[in-house]
């Protein structure tokens, strides 16, 4: 059996496969045996473990990760073992991303995977109700309400990324301690999406889209944040920049990226889609002009909301 579960929303994908294993163990209590392989560095493991003798007649899931990235090798694998009719083995594949972008790195791949006798389930980031319901029910499990203006507002501060939200709905859980979550409590403790601007800022900086870089800076100034704070934010922004720009230049995926930088997988999926604008060399010049405005504004020789201004109109 194949099961296949893909979508931009990792954090409900993930809980999806934590629940699918819960669920084997329970189910297979006498034999069963669980397996995960990243198969952007360990691939040939996946066919050594499905071809593997059980004595006891024991179920094996296999958790496979990363395998678009390795895919040519995927379907030869794939298609040897032949997961679909073995019952003894289930194959459980994880694709953290959207159905355009892992049909991009292998379409062959993704439709062995999307197959007719495959179950498949995609998670795409929510939205209106469902996000209102998913928030309820996170809540809920918590021991906590929440009412339905606060679960407005903790959207319009966090957005649909499924991470940062479960994040602050932890945090409110455990200062309610059982009780009601208001929308007095979401506006004293839940943060604005600065880091989301920073992204959209450096994004509108990579399109060269000056009006847009200056209405984003704008904001964040005019909703209190201290230009001295903005300024390590986008430098915090610009040196991930050159460290995945590096990277990429030496063919590492994104696995190896998480792996040797310490970024989560989401901030490097949101940088990647910078990186392909910049060269290393206009990275390492935007880092040296603010570290020198820094410097400067320390020093007391430049304001630093002009600098940042300025900054942006010679970018």
């Amino acid at each position: 059996m194949i099961i296949f579960l893909y979508g931009e929303d990792n954090y409900r994908l993930r809980e999806a496969a934590k629940d699918i294993v819960e669920k084997y163990k329970i189910k297979y209590k006498s034999g069963f045996n669980f397996f995960s392989v990243d198969c952007e560095t360990d691939l040939e493991l996946l066919s050594g473990i499905a071809k593997e003798l059980s004595f006891f007649n024991e179920v094996k899931l296999i958790q496979a990760k990363n395998m678009f990235s390795n895919s040519f090798k995927a379907v030869d694998i794939i298609s040897q073992n032949d997961f679909l009719r073995d019952q003894g083995v289930t194959l459980l594949v994880l694709g953290e991303d959207s159905a355009k972008s892992l049909s991009s790195q292998s379409k062959e791949l993704f439709k062995i995977l999307t197959g007719p006798n495959c179950l498949v389930r995609e998670f795409g980031y929510l939205s209106g109700k469902k996000m209102e319901n998913w928030i309820s029910a996170q809540c809920h499990e918590r021991g906590c309400k929440i009412t339905s203006s606060a679960t407005g507002n903790l959207i319009s501060l966090r957005g649909s990324d499924s991470w940062s939200l479960i994040q602050e709905i932890s945090k409110l859980c455990a200062y309610c301690r059982g009780g009601v979550i208001t929308k007095e409590l979401v506006l004293e403790l839940v943060p604005d999406r600065v880091d989301s601007n920073i992204f959209e800022l450096t994004d509108a900086l990579a399109r060269r889209d000056k009006s847009q870089a200056f209405s984003i800076l704008y904001k964040l100034l005019a909703v209190g944040q201290k230009p001295i704070d903005v300024l390590g934010m986008i430098c915090f922004q610009i040196r991930n920049l050159i460290i995945l720009t590096d990277l990429s230049q030496r063919k590492l995926q994104s696995g190896e990226m998480a792996k040797k930088t310490g970024l989560h997988p989401f901030v490097i999926k949101k940088t990647m889609s910078a990186v392909r604008n910049f060269t290393l060399g206009e990275l390492k010049e935007k880092h040296s002009q603010l570290s020198n405005l820094d410097i400067e504004s320390k020093m007391g020789q430049r304001d630093i909301t002009d600098a940042l201004f300025s900054f942006i109109f010679k970018a």
